[in-house]
């Protein structure tokens, strides 16, 4: 990856994490709890990116049976440890 692709890639992410206030406060003003919102933003980060992979990157999302147990114990436990 070239220098300047990895810089649009970090100001990218760092946009998007600072857009999260935009989308999360009007959750909490329709009174949705802090555990609904999570869910909701994963909902809507895993749609966006099989939608953006499928798109850009179909080759990579091919995986292993035995991979989907990692996905979900990584998911589980990053949930948890939010």
């Amino acid at each position: 990856m070239s220098r300047a692709r990895a810089y649009l890639f970090t100001i990218a992410g760092a946009t998007a994490w600072g857009l999260i206030g935009l989308f999360v406060a009007p959750l909490y003003e329709h009174g949705f709890t802090a555990w609904e919102v999570v869910a909701i933003r994963g909902v809507f980060t895993f749609i966006m990116l099989i939608i953006f992979m499928s798109l850009f990157f179909r080759k990579q999302l091919k995986t292993r049976w035995q991979d989907h147990l990692i996905f979900a114990a990584a998911g589980i436990i990053s949930i948890a440890f939010f």
